[in-house]
């Protein structure tokens, strides 16, 4: 087979490598991809903990959000009634809401006058 590539295109050079640099390289080659993904795992696990670290459910605070899905971020997106999930760093729990009474301020919802 490689006589008749070489026959059609003489201007072609082939290269055939032993199979012991084959090996060789093989080996190389594997070395390399193991240590570039040890290297990936590496950062991996360190973002992890990184974000574990700020999660601030495990210092007790929780997230709640609306039935829809969006997050609360105030007192006053709340309605007396309104049903809500809040997410606790072990779990979660549906809430219904009994009473709002937000800090006595400006609505940061309302357009300044």
């Amino acid at each position: 087979m490689v006589r008749a590539l070489v026959d059609r295109w003489p201007s072609v050079h082939i290269v055939t490598c032993p199979t012991a640099v084959q090996g060789r390289l093989g080996e190389r080659l594997g070395d390399r991809a193991r240590g570039r993904l040890d290297g990936a795992h590496r950062d991996a696990a360190h973002t992890a903990a990184l974000i574990a670290a700020r999660d601030f459910r495990r210092r007790g605070w929780l997230l709640a959000s609306t039935s829809a899905g969006a997050t609360v971020r105030s007192g006053f997106e709340l309605r007396a009634g309104e049903r809500i999930d809040l997410q606790l760093h072990d779990g979660r729990a549906d809430a219904v809401v009994a009473n709002v009474d937000p800090e006595i301020g400006r609505n940061p919802h309302e357009p300044d006058d």
